[in-house]
């Protein structure tokens, strides 16, 4: 019998929509279209890839988890690089200004720091946000 707090736990559910976004982005890597079943049928074998993997061997999970982890952060610091890059004028591609007067037409008051900050706390995907 399951106890109450893995029923209600939200990264159930958390987990349940990234596998979704990642089967997604599997099956248009693969040119395959994304039906509502074969994203199903591919965010399943996601989950219990990971939960054989960690229950099987947890050291070759973690292993995997932490290279991914890596991965993700080095992917990460290339795009910081390139962007910084490009927006040095290093490359050969035309400059595009889309930081030329980017602030123009905004104001500067109390009113509107604080009603942005109402938007993004009242937003139901804050959890993303963190």
């Amino acid at each position: 019998m399951l106890s109450p707090s893995l029923v209600s736990n939200p990264t159930s559910a958390w987990a349940a929509g990234n596998s979704l976004v990642f089967s997604e982005y599997i099956l248009l890597a693969a040119n395959v279209e994304p039906t509502r079943w074969t994203l199903r049928l591919v965010g399943f074998a996601c989950m219990t890839f990971a939960l054989l993997i960690h229950g099987v061997a947890l050291r070759w999970g973690l292993r995997l988890q932490n290279f991914l982890g890596i991965s993700k952060i080095l992917v990460l610091v290339f795009v910081i690089i390139t962007g910084f890059v490009a927006l040095g004028g290093h490359m050969k591609v035309p400059k595009t200004n889309n930081f030329t007067n980017a602030f123009q037409g905004t104001t500067v008051s109390a009113s509107s720091f604080f009603l942005s900050l109402y938007n993004v706390y009242r937003s139901p995907s804050l959890e993303n946000l963190i």
